[in-house]
Parts: structure tokens; sequence; C-alpha cells
């Protein structure tokens, strides 16, 4: 599910590849990194498929759906400080 309006057809690609939950657009951080890398990636599922973006929670005040690790990484990327944070492993 995409969002946004379609007439903005500048983003219409980002608009496709980013996840409801997220708190940016995907793909405007570091190339490379993904949400699974995030420090602000939250609430992980047990099989580290999945989490809850923190930077949401706190822009939005409430949280917001599970978003997949996978999803390219947006503006407001923060690496992991350990590796056991990052969960793109699997």
């Amino acid at each position: 599910m995409s969002l946004g309006n379609q007439n903005l057809t500048d983003i219409s690609g980002q608009q496709a590849i980013t996840s409801p939950g997220m708190a940016h657009w995907a793909g405007t951080g570091p190339r490379g990194k993904t949400c699974g890398n995030c420090a602000y990636l939250k609430t992980k599922t047990i099989d580290f498929v999945t989490g809850r973006c923190d930077k949401y929670r706190q822009m939005m005040r409430k949280e917001g759906p599970a978003i997949p690790a996978r999803s390219l990484a947006c503006k407001y990327f923060e690496p992991c400080k350990t590796i056991n944070q990052s969960i793109t492993s699997r």
C-alpha cells in the first residue's frame, strides 16, 4: 500500500516503496541501509522480519503499524549502537 496523493508524480516512486508507519519516505536515508539497521526500529518481532519505528511514534505520538525490516532507510536513520540491535541478518 502506498502513501500520499498519486498526483504528486515526483515522489510516486518513493510512495510505492514506503510502508505505513515509517517516519519519512523510504530510500531517503543512507544508501544501502535498511530499517533493520536503524536504532529507531523497536518492538521487533521474534522472527526479526518486522518492527515498529520509534521515530514515527515520537513524531505522531502514537505507535504505528509494523514495517518490514528490509525497507530502505528514511532520512531519520540512526545506526544501531550494537550489532545485536540490527535485525536484517536473517
